[in-house]
């Protein structure tokens, strides 16, 4: 499941506010890594917008199916 934008952004806020990735990833019902992967991505790249994974999508037969 991915993220809103919203809740990213309160994540970084509630982060510059002090509060620990434990305590937001309770406040607001996500996983503790999610929290921190948010928080990476940002000092990485200055953004929170979710990159489109890239590659080619599978394909399936009849057999795969089944």
């Amino acid at each position: 499941m991915s993220l809103t934008i919203e809740i990213r952004e309160l994540i970084l806020r509630q982060t510059r506010d002090g509060f620990k990735q434990v305590e937001i990833s309770e406040n607001l019902g996500v996983s503790q890594s999610a929290v921190s992967r948010i928080c990476t991505t940002f000092e990485e790249r200055g953004h929170i917008i979710p990159i489109k994974p890239t590659g080619r999508k599978p394909t399936y037969n009849d057999d795969d199916l089944l």
